[in-house]
Formats: C-alpha cells, sequence, structure tokens
C-alpha cells in the first residue's frame, strides 16, 4: 500500500511540475511572438518614416535648385542689360569723338 502510494504522489508531483512547465513554455512563446510582431511593427514605421522624410527631402533640394537656378538667371540677365548698356555708352563716346 505503502508503495502505491508512493507512486501516486510521485506521478501527481511529475504531472504537476510537467504542467507548470508547459505552461511556462507556453507563455514564453507568446511572449516572443508578441516581442517578434512589435519589432516588425516598428521596422515597418521607421520604413515608412525614412521613405516619407527622403521624399521630403528630395523636394526640399528640387525646390532650392529651381530657386538658384533663377537667382543665377536673374543675375546674369541683369549683368547682360549692365554690359549692353556700358557698351551702348562707350559706342556713343567713341561716336562723339569721330565726329570731333
Amino acid at each position: 500500500m505503502k508503495k502505491i502510494i508512493l507512486i501516486t504522489a510521485m506521478v501527481s508531483l511529475m504531472v504537476t511540475t510537467s504542467s507548470a512547465g508547459m505552461s511556462f513554455m507556453g507563455d514564453m512563446i507568446s511572449d516572443m511572438t508578441d516581442a517578434a510582431r512589435e519589432m516588425k511593427d516598428s521596422a515597418m514605421d521607421m520604413g515608412k518614416d525614412m521613405k516619407s522624410e527622403t521624399v521630403d527631402s528630395a523636394k526640399e533640394v528640387k525646390s532650392d535648385m529651381i530657386d538658384t537656378a533663377k537667382d543665377i538667371k536673374d543675375t546674369s540677365t541683369d549683368r547682360v542689360k549692365e554690359v549692353q548698356s556700358e557698351s551702348n555708352v562707350t559706342e556713343s563716346n567713341s561716336t562723339k569723338e569721330e565726329k570731333q
């Protein structure tokens, strides 16, 4: 009888320990799955943010380039007008000198 009680106690202890171990493993796997999902979501959000920032930066660079090109064009146009004006003054002075 003592052997049966001892065996029953040991089996129930093993079943309880085994059940607790399986519960722990199940919780651990669940936690790992949740962590993997969070990492995936975080990585996807970072990718979207990087893409958005890249597009915004490209638009800003394009706008800056257009503004710079306009400034260069305006400056060169003004300089051409100055040179033409100086040329006209020089021509009129040389024409006056020839007449004298």
